[in-house]
């Protein structure tokens, strides 16, 4: 965004690559606003949902497998895989997730 600024500033030609970078650097800190306000996860109704702008949810129901490899979880269902990064989960939350994930009858 600062190339933006500077480059229309500073320039009297505007060519299309000045104004992509402005619609880019508005992109990028829209998803940073949208994944700052969300929590990472939340479970709500039987559904576990990953809060990101394309949103991953699974029915905990349909929950086939749960791997846990080096602190992060993989959950799978017969069509999607998901894997839930447990470094960036608050303790009370990651205590509570363990809680749910524990009382699901997978290997």
């Amino acid at each position: 965004m600062i190339w933006f600024f500077i480059s229309f500033l500073v320039s009297s030609e505007h060519n299309w690559t000045i104004y992509g970078a402005l619609v880019i650097s508005i992109a990028y800190l829209s998803v940073y606003v949208y994944q700052y306000q969300q929590q990472y996860i939340s479970i709500h109704q039987g559904f576990l949902k990953i809060n990101h702008p394309f949103a991953s949810v699974i029915s905990l129901s349909q929950i086939q497998a749960i791997k846990k490899i080096a602190g992060d979880y993989i959950l799978q269902t017969p069509t999607k895989k998901i894997t839930i990064r447990t470094k960036i989960i608050e303790e009370t939350s990651l205590k509570e997730l363990h809680l749910v994930l524990d009382k699901l009858s997978v290997s």
